[in-house]
């Protein structure tokens, strides 16, 4: 899968979409602005990803444990707009249940 270069400081403006769809080389936290990139994709209006509440401990014991990790299933639209479809956990070569 992509290599996804963490943003530490806060949320990200964009992400900067490296490779050709649907497999990325790089993903990287950037700017609106950022003229070096040429696949800017932004969060769209109420792009949440929902989840049923019983599965909440769950997703957040994963999130909190280093041995998975998080992969989330995007659509991007024509305008950049980043819409999150999907969210499933892998670890130790193990791959689990798409959420």
């Amino acid at each position: 899968g992509p290599v996804i270069r963490p943003y530490m400081a806060g949320a990200a403006e964009a992400l900067c979409l490296e490779g050709a769809p649907p497999r990325l080389a790089a993903v990287r936290a950037t700017v609106l602005s950022d003229r070096r990139c040429r696949s800017l994709a932004r969060a769209a209006a109420g792009g949440i990803l929902y989840v049923p509440q019983e599965q909440v401990p769950t997703i957040r014991r994963q999130l909190a444990d280093p041995a998975f990790a998080p992969v989330v299933r995007i659509r991007v639209n024509a305008s950049g707009a980043i819409t999150p479809l999907s969210l499933r956990f892998e670890g130790r070569g193990e791959r689990l249940q798409e959420r």
